[in-house]
């Protein structure tokens, strides 16, 4: 792929209507192929779910559990293992490998990004390692889906590689737009990413649906359409995202990785130093809360496969009410934060999914209540469009002005370095045979941990004015004296 250069749009010239304005980025490269990349991680996710849901069925097929023959309605529970697990508890292990390598290695991805000037060049591996992966996973079937779920535990690591890097590009692209067009920006980014989720997601369930394919050819199909979307979209991504030089100089005789490490204390004990009320207790709040919102949304495919005995198709349909949801979630987030503040209207978002989710595990109890399920997953999607766009309203908003660029990487690592927890608690109250009711209402601990951190954090207009202070530059310097 070429490199390429950021083009500066003129902010005094009116930018010519277009039929899309939600694809219109004036002549900013960097921002047209920021939002490329959003669609195309959408399409990833997304086969994900009929993925797993293949996986688990493969499994317990495997197994030997028969419940999954479409003429029964009650099944027993099968309590058969394969390779020492239940079938049921193969999707929450894929998750713990994925959180252990995220946890351990994305402080040395993060030291690629700010001491090398190849961020670029490992944003294209990742990509090309996720597409190849993808491609790989349309041979899923009963003799290659173990090594099939192998590839996925490594190609959910390698996402969270391509996020990173893509994360990388937002402060300089904010320095060329400025703060008001950006925000813009962000809005149009995610609406698109949801936009291009939500249509794969009719598409694949609406083929799957009207061809009465099984889990198994609806996974197939669900990678096949993928490929070609995330694959055009990647490559046009990267033709135009720009080579990039280092954020700051190594060390002379450090390696990649205590660099990385290192630099990530340093950042750990500075902000706790100099922001502890405001963004130290932020990032503790986001360790928790992101661990429990992310294991929810892999672990429900077990719960729904599992408990409610839904198909590929019908998970894909519960998923398409849940991204649709999100959107009037998201309007209800705006009208509690414009009334309140943004960090009242994160503790309500993060009650509300509590609440929903002991009740949709206490109500949602086997295959004759599938059918609600959908007034769940609005509940769900609402919540979800209000917990995400809030949490990251009040980060741009606590984060010392000229810091983004670094605490933007530490954010990310906050969002991963515990999500192997709450799957391997699923996997362990799975596995001990107390019910996919109580696992999946195990997830809503890590919501309450998150509310109770955020009872610390400091008042919103103390947040604003600690915001305001720009002591991080003295960080690395106080720190190492402090040591």
């Amino acid at each position: 792929m070429s490199d390429s250069n950021v083009v500066i749009m003129n902010d005094s010239e009116d930018p010519p209507r277009r039929c899309c304005n939600a694809c219109y980025f004036g002549n900013v490269d960097m921002a047209k192929a920021y939002n490329w990349a959003g669609m195309a991680r959408g399409a990833v996710i997304m086969s994900n779910f009929f993925l797993a849901t293949a996986l688990i069925r493969l499994a317990s097929d495997d197994a030997g559990c028969d419940f999954f023959d479409d003429d029964e309605v009650e099944r027993p529970e099968c309590t058969n293992t394969i390779y020492g697990f239940r079938p049921s508890s193969l999707i929450p292990n894929i998750a713990v490998i994925t959180g252990i390598l995220s946890a351990f290695f994305m402080p040395i991805i993060g030291a690629v990004v700010d001491f090398t000037p190849h961020r670029r060049y490992l944003g294209i591996t990742a990509s090309v390692f996720i597409v190849a992966v993808q491609a790989i996973q349309i041979g899923v079937g009963a003799e290659t889906w173990l090594a099939m779920a192998i590839l996925q535990a490594l190609n959910g690591f390698v996402y969270q590689i391509l996020v990173l890097v893509c994360y990388s590009y937002l402060p300089d692209m904010s320095g060329i737009v400025g703060e008001e067009k950006m925000n813009t920006y962000t809005g149009l980014f995610n609406i698109n990413q949801f936009g291009s989720s939500l249509s794969y997601l009719i598409l694949v369930s609406a083929i799957g649906i009207a061809l009465k394919m099984n889990d198994v050819s609806l996974a197939r199909l669900g990678q096949a359409i993928s490929v070609p979307i995330s694959g055009i979209l990647l490559f046009f991504t990267w033709k135009f995202l720009p080579n990039m030089p280092a954020l700051h100089e190594r060390e002379e005789g450090k390696s990649l990785a205590v660099s990385g490490f290192s630099q990530l204390w340093l950042t750990t004990k500075g902000i706790k130093n100099h922001y502890g009320g405001s963004v130290g207790w932020f990032f503790l709040t986001v360790v928790f809360a992101e661990a429990g919102y992310n294991a929810f949304t892999q672990v429900s495919v077990t719960f729904m496969v599992e408990t409610l005995k839904l198909s590929g198709g019908e998970v894909g349909l519960v998923f398409v009410a849940v991204y649709i949801a999100s959107f009037p979630g998201t309007l209800i987030g705006v009208f509690v934060t414009k009334r309140t503040n943004p960090i009242l209207s994160w503790k309500l978002a993060i009650i509300s999914f509590i609440l929903f989710t002991i009740s949709g595990a206490l109500v949602l109890n086997g295959p004759g209540r599938s059918n609600l399920i959908y007034i769940w997953a609005a509940l769900w999607g609402m919540g979800l469009g209000w917990h995400y766009p809030t949490e990251n309203l009040i980060f741009s908003l606590c984060v010392p002005k000229g810091q983004e660029a670094e605490l933007t990487g530490f954010y990310v690592y906050c969002t991963q370095i515990l999500t192997f927890l709450p799957p391997l608690i699923f996997t362990a109250l799975n596995e001990s045979g107390l019910g996919m009711q109580w696992a999946l209402m195990s997830m809503t601990i890590f919501f309450l941990i998150a509310l109770i951190l955020l009872q610390f954090m400091e008042s919103w207009d103390k947040v604003i004015e600690i915001a305001k202070t720009n002591k991080m530059k003295e960080i690395h310097v106080i720190a190492t004296v402090d040591d």
